[in-house]
């Protein structure tokens, strides 16, 4: 999702030795992220042509059917993502960092086999408050936007190598986050750690949003609350997160998958039709009786983990 750190993170990867292209194809600094972007124009040129193509924007997502990848109409674009890959290629080890991908998994692995994928999760709250300083949204708005970003994400990623990595846990702890984030890339930690301060820096953490604030919030639905609280839950007890022994794959992949089938509600329809209209999960997904229901599903789930 926007606002989740991942200019940071990349910035991190960069300075590790992660090519993300020739300096002067990344979108420069500006007042919302004054050490950079790090993000290549040529994927989001792409994501901005696949949002035109459904007559969307960023944060007004698209409504996506089963199998809408691999409409023909799709195939220049799916080309030109190709080639644009191909241009990588000489530089290893390589990646790329762009929030509307999250809305086009398929479409990018279809395109561009075998990533591997790092999900970053940041607390609801702080991003839309994020959000609402950048861009003006209402906070209501914003957070449903991160649970439409983050359920396409976690749902679109399972099968594939991916670490998940709280924006949080750079900040308390943030070399061992760092060491881990490194080992699932096959980067090196570098010899002279200083650098990376710089991309990691708690002046830049203007929003900052703790479990009883978000509780708190009536702009957010329980739905986004019980979904964002449910993968603290699962991701944070752990040893691989307490002692960063590893990647945070096997076992965690496994329960996060079962824990984002409770909110697809017995069935894939229902789950595509959950994600493709945000406007609509706004108004009829903040019952309580509906949210308490799921939280029970999900205390029962946490328990087997």
């Amino acid at each position: 999702m926007h606002r989740s750190g991942t200019s940071m993170i990349a910035q991190v990867l960069n300075q590790c030795g992660l090519y993300l292209g020739p300096p002067e194809r990344l979108l420069k600094a500006d007042a919302t992220n004054p050490l950079g972007h790090f993000e290549h124009r040529g994927f989001l040129e792409i994501d901005r042509k696949l949002l035109k193509f459904f007559q969307a924007t960023w944060h007004e997502p698209p409504e996506l059917k089963p199998g809408w990848h691999l409409d023909s109409k799709l195939e220049s674009l799916r080309a030109e993502a190709r080639a644009l890959a191909a241009t990588f290629t000489e530089n290893s080890p390589w990646g790329w960092k762009e929030p509307r991908a999250s809305l086009f998994l398929p479409f990018w692995k279809e395109a561009i086999p075998q990533m591997r994928f790092v999900v970053c999760i940041r607390n609801p709250l702080a991003v839309a408050r994020s959000l609402e300083k950048r861009n003006n949204i209402p906070v209501s708005k914003g957070a449903m936007l991160w649970y439409h970003y983050m359920r396409a994400s976690l749902e679109d990623t399972e099968g594939s190598p991916r670490l998940f990595t709280f924006f949080d846990d750079f900040f308390y702890g943030g070399s061992m986050e760092i060491e881990r984030l490194l080992r699932f890339c096959g980067l090196p930690m570098p010899g002279d750690r200083s650098q990376l301060q710089s991309a990691i820096s708690s002046e830049l953490r203007h929003h900052t949003s703790a479990i009883q604030s978000l509780l708190e919030a009536p702009a957010v639905t329980p739905e986004c609350k019980l979904f964002y609280l449910g993968l603290c839950a699962i991701l944070s007890e752990h040893p691989s997160r307490v002692e960063g022994r590893d990647d945070r794959g096997g076992d965690d992949a496994v329960s996060v998958s079962a824990f984002v089938k409770l909110f697809q509600d017995g069935n894939e329809s229902d789950a595509v039709s959950d994600r493709a209209a945000p406007s609509a999960e706004l108004q009829s997904r903040s019952g309580d009786h509906r949210a308490a229901t799921k939280l029970k599903r999900l205390l029962q789930s946490l328990k087997r983990f």
